[in-house]
């Protein structure tokens, strides 16, 4: 990999460390902190959540009740609110990047992880902020295939609306 290409890594592994850190919704994963070690390495430091991705939940469970299905949704849909309110989409929405896991006397709840790939959309002026800068090339396609809303699968521009469609795929699984 070129310097330029390392660089340019960890921008954006800044930026979007800087966004989603800002994310306080109790259904979004927490990010404590992030960096570079002095030998170059990029981390994130996260809340550890003590559950199992959904993906294994369903493989674990098999057909999941209608009732669960629009608790584990309502919960996603609070973590995307406050992602889109602030500008943000996640772009990967899919099963093996929602945790389940249980709190006491509250069962099955849900946390949104691997804001990895997120996106600001608000990019309409270019004031210099780097949480106003798209975070990865225009007409990109980046994201999980099977999970993909039209839109994202042939580069054009997203939306709030593209999370929903791949959030609504998720729920049909």
């Amino acid at each position: 990999r070129s310097p330029e290409k390392a660089a340019e890594m960890a921008r954006r592994f800044e930026r979007e460390a800087k966004l989603v850190s800002q994310l306080r919704d109790p259904h979004t994963i927490t990010v404590y902190d992030f960096g570079k070690t002095a030998d170059g390495l990029l981390y994130m430091v996260t809340e550890f959540i003590d559950g199992q991705s959904l993906l294994n939940y369903i493989h674990d469970n098999g057909r999941i009740r209608p009732g669960i299905v629009a608790r584990m949704v309502s919960q996603i849909l609070f973590s995307l609110l406050e992602a889109h309110q602030r500008g943000m989409l996640h772009r990967d929405i899919k099963p093996a990047n929602v945790m389940v896991h249980d709190l006491p006397g509250r069962p099955t709840q849900i946390k949104l992880l691997d804001f990895g790939i997120a996106k600001a959309f608000d990019d309409d002026a270019d004031t210099g902020d780097s949480m106003s800068m798209s975070l990865t090339a225009k007409g990109r396609v980046i994201g999980s295939p099977g999970y993909m809303s039209p839109e994202q699968i042939y580069g054009q521009e997203l939306g709030p609306e593209s999370d929903i469609y791949s959030l609504g795929l998720v729920a049909y699984e």
